[in-house]
């Protein structure tokens, strides 16, 4: 074998080095973005359970979901149709009502973050 011939193996051996270094790269790109969807959708989370946590570890708190949740019949339940604004008030006096929205609301805007996210694409599906 001549140089020639030598310097010519070592540039198809550089040019293969080089594409794959390239598809590694772009591998390490796509697993980059996808811990980084995780990433967002666990800080989402996160939010809504130390909500959560903070209002089952204070007393004044836990009372106020717990009552509400008897009244429903679970979290994710309606009003029964017997249920209307007056009858809420003479069972909730109106700081708690204040609490129970604000907690609501809270609930409501971390579910809102998580699809919005998740329409944008900025949340895989298989990650939901």
């Amino acid at each position: 074998m001549t140089i020639s011939e030598l310097g010519s193996l070592g540039e198809v051996i550089g040019a293969f080095g080089m594409i794959v270094t390239l598809v590694f790269l772009a591998m390490e790109m796509r697993l980059k973005r996808q811990a980084e969807d995780n990433r967002d959708l666990e800080q989402v989370q996160i939010r809504a359970f130390e909500i959560q946590l903070r209002a089952a570890e204070n007393p004044e708190l836990s009372k106020f979901p717990s009552k509400w949740n008897k009244l429903t019949g679970g979290i994710f339940q309606s009003l029964p149709p017997s249920i209307n604004y007056a009858t809420l008030f003479g069972i909730f006096v109106e700081e708690e009502l204040d609490t129970l929205d604000y907690y609501h609301l809270v609930s409501a805007m971390n579910y809102e973050t998580i699809l919005t996210k998740s329409e944008r694409g900025a949340i895989p599906e298989e990650s939901i």
